[in-house]
C-alpha cells in the first residue's frame, strides 16, 4: 500500500471517535442541536465507508507518477485537517453555547470534506488500479458530483439565472465526456463561474478591505482570492458572534478555494499533454465540494447573525 494511504485507517478511526464525542456532547444540550448531530453522523458514515474501501483492496498499484503521489499526500493532509477541525468544534461545543449556530455552520461542512475524501479513495481503489478482495461486498456510494452541482445551481437560480443555465449545461457536458483532455476547457469555464461570477461579483475590487474583520490578526496575510472568499462568507459581519473553530474553518475554506484556483490554472496549461483522468475528476469534485461548503457557511451565518452583504 502506498506510503500516504497507510495513515488513512488510523485517521478515519480518530475522526469517527471525534464525531461520536460531538454527537454525545450535542445530545446532552438543552437547545436543539439536530443539525450538528446530523452533520457529525454523515461524516462518521463517510469515514466508515472509507475504511471499507481501503479494506476491499488487497494490493495497490496506482501510484506510478508524481502527480498521483502528490494527490495522495494532499488528501492525507485533508484527512488530518478534518480531524483537527472536528476536535476544535468539539472544544467549542463544550465551552461556548452562545456560538452554537456558528458551530452548526462549521459542522455542516465536515461531510463535504469527508464525501470528497471518500469519493477520491473510491476512484483510487477501484479496478484496474487495485486487486479487490473477493470476500468484500460491493460498496455503493452516492455520486456527490450531481448533489453538489445541484446545490450550486439552486444558489445561482436565485442570484443569476443566466449563469445557472450555463453551469447546468457545463455539468451535463462534463458527465458526457470520457476523455480527460476534453474536460480541461470545462474546468477553466468552471473557474470563471466560481471565481468571477459567484465570488468575484459579490466582492467588487478590494471591497473586503472595508470590513470589520480585515484587520483582525487571524486574517493577516491572506491573498486576494482568499480575502474575496472570506468576504463572500462573512460580508461586513463582525467576528464577536462566531466561534474560534468557525473562524478557522472559514480561513481554511478560503485557502482551499485559492489553492483550487491555482490548481485549475496549472491544469489549463496541460492542453498539449494527456492528464490523468483521476486528477482531472478530483479537481472538479474538489471545486464543487468546496463551493458547497462556503455556501453552507454563508447561508447559516447570514441567517443567524444577520450578516450584511
Amino acid at each position: 500500500m502506498a506510503e500516504p494511504i497507510k495513515y488513512f485507517p488510523i485517521l478515519f478511526q480518530d475522526i469517527i471517535l471525534e464525531c461520536e464525542k460531538g454527537i454525545l456532547e450535542s445530545q446532552k444540550a438543552i437547545n436543539d442541536r439536530k443539525i450538528i448531530i446530523e452533520s457529525y453522523s454523515k461524516t462518521r458514515e463517510d469515514c466508515k465507508i472509507g475504511l471499507k474501501i481501503l479494506s476491499a483492496s488487497t494490493s495497490f498499484q496506482n501510484v506510478v507518477d508524481e502527480n498521483t503521489t502528490e494527490l495522495l499526500v494532499e488528501y492525507k493532509n485533508n484527512v488530518e485537517r478534518l480531524k483537527y477541525d472536528i476536535a476544535a468544534s468539539n472544544v467549542d461545543l463544550q465551552r461556548h453555547d452562545q456560538y452554537i449556530m456558528s458551530i452548526a455552520a462549521t459542522a455542516s461542512t465536515f461531510s463535504d470534506t469527508s464525501n470528497n475524501i471518500r469519493d477520491f479513495l473510491f476512484a483510487l481503489n477501484s479496478p484496474p488500479h487495485v486487486t479487490l478482495n473477493s470476500n468484500m461486498p460491493i460498496i455503493d456510494i452516492d455520486d456527490t458530483l450531481h448533489q453538489n452541482g445541484q446545490v450550486i445551481e439552486n444558489f445561482l437560480e436565485k442570484t443569476n439565472s443566466q449563469i445557472a443555465s450555463i453551469f447546468h449545461d457545463l455539468i451535463l457536458e462534463w458527465i458526457s465526456k470520457s476523455n480527460p483532455k476534453q474536460k480541461i476547457p470545462l474546468l477553466l469555464n468552471l473557474r470563471t463561474i466560481v471565481f468571477d461570477k459567484i465570488i468575484g461579483q459579490s466582492c467588487q475590487k478590494d471591497e473586503y478591505k472595508t470590513t470589520p474583520w480585515f484587520n483582525d490578526k487571524r486574517f493577516k496575510g491572506l491573498n486576494k482570492i482568499e480575502n474575496r472568499v472570506a468576504f463572500f462568507i462573512l460580508g461586513y459581519n463582525k467576528l464577536e458572534n462566531i466561534a474560534d473553530s468557525s473562524i478557522m474553518n472559514i480561513l481554511h475554506n478560503s485557502k482551499k478555494l485559492s489553492d483550487i484556483h491555482e490548481k485549475i490554472s496549472r491544469t489549463g496549461k496541460l492542453r498539449d499533454l494527456t492528464p490523468s483522468e483521476i486528477i482531472i475528476d478530483t479537481i472538479m469534485r474538489e471545486t464543487l465540494s468546496s463551493m458547497v461548503s462556503i455556501l453552507k457557511l454563508r447561508n447559516q451565518l447570514h441567517q443567524e447573525n444577520k450578516i450584511l452583504f
